[in-house]
């Protein structure tokens, strides 16, 4: 049992790893061209743009190929082993194959683990390396502090407490303007401010005080302007409030959640993204038992075509299910905790349910 546990999860871990491999350089190639706008243009280049890409990888494509590569591996695993008649013989040894599907699962949940402590360490710092790539500004730092996100470009420093990058809206804006030796210009508090462009922002119900150099002890000079507009000069829109949030470690996100509880505000948004990133590592271990009965299956039809494509139909459901669920939870109209839940449980059942059902 052991050469045989030995054997199915070199099997596994080798297709996986070849996967995986193939996918991420496909993917690479495809937005390499799809961006090859930015390979020509003179201020970036080939080598900005395979930064970029790269960079991409960890932040943002990880999270979503490995489970796929995971699904891929193990159904290829046991399919071949059911072609290539190895499952009857498990069968005739005495030895059944949700037996032999052990060491790949516990494989999947120890990689499942390793996702998520990727996901909480090289993919938090490759989102925040990306965001100072593309932005070009190199002094940039994103911050949480007492519930709202800090932004420190050049000589400003933003504050924001929350954003809507659907409707390219942002809640509780405070710019303090500096000049190059730290001295306070001027600040901005504005309650709401619309993002027109990439360097251009409309300050709603906004208060500007002046400060002047000469004189420290003179009062701010104070506006009121009920509309306003504000060019961000050489820096991006910074509309970036859930980019920001998703580059948090789960610790980061769960203090944030917690100080904007205690300001009363509506936090189902973080709530959900909070459970999704919970969740997401886990997709691994999910998508290998979903996987495990459809390639055993290939004993009977000796054809890996159509539980392939049931794989990938499952994949597909399950996504488009956690994304509803995310959407619902997000509005506050179900639960956020319980949402995401109750689709990744439901489908983890129904995998063990396939797996105790494999005949023996």
């Amino acid at each position: 049992m052991r050469i045989l546990a030995r054997y199915l999860l070199a099997r596994f871990l080798g297709l996986l790893a070849a996967i995986l491999g193939i996918v991420l350089t496909t993917l690479l190639i495809t937005t390499l061209l799809l961006d090859f706008d930015d390979v020509l243009d003179p201020s970036r280049g080939f080598v900005w743009t395979l930064v970029k890409l790269l960079l991409q990888i960890p932040a943002e494509s990880l999270r979503t190929v490995l489970p796929i590569s995971a699904l891929a591996a193990s159904l290829a695993c046991f399919g071949l082993s059911a072609r290539w008649l190895e499952v009857t013989a498990m069968k005739a040894a005495g030895i059944s194959p949700l037996r032999a599907a052990l060491p790949v699962l516990t494989a999947a949940l120890v990689l499942s683990g390793l996702a998520l402590l990727v996901d909480q360490t090289l993919s938090v710092e490759a989102a925040r390396a990306l965001s100072r790539h593309v932005r070009g500004d190199q002094e940039e730092r994103v911050a949480l502090g007492r519930g709202s996100f800090w932004y420190h470009s050049g000589t400003a420093l933003f504050n924001i407490q929350d954003s809507d990058p659907d409707r390219g809206l942002l809640h509780g804006v405070v710019i303090y303007e500096c000049s190059p030796e730290g001295r306070l210009l001027r600040s901005i508090e504005a309650q709401s401010a619309a993002v027109r462009s990439g360097r251009q922002w409309l300050l709603h119900d906004a208060i500007v005080r002046s400060f002047d150099l000469v004189q420290p002890s003179a009062p701010p000079r104070l506006e009121r302007l009920a509309e306003m507009p504000y060019a961000l000069a050489g820096h991006s829109d910074l509309a970036v409030a859930d980019a920001s949030a998703s580059a948090l470690t789960l610790h980061e996100l769960r203090q944030f959640i917690k100080s904007r509880k205690r300001q009363g505000a509506n936090v189902d948004r973080f709530r959900t993204l909070e459970q999704e990133r919970v969740t997401e590592p886990l997709t691994v271990l999910l998508f290998v038992l979903l996987a495990i009965p459809l390639g055993l299956r290939v004993e009977d039809s000796k054809s890996l075509a159509v539980p392939a494509l049931q794989g990938v139909a499952l994949a597909a459901l399950y996504l488009f299910a956690r994304g509803l669920a995310s959407t619902f939870a997000s509005q506050g109209v179900t639960p956020p905790a319980a949402s995401i839940w109750i689709v990744f449980v439901a489908f983890l059942g129904f995998g063990v349910w396939r797996l105790v059902r494999v005949p023996r």
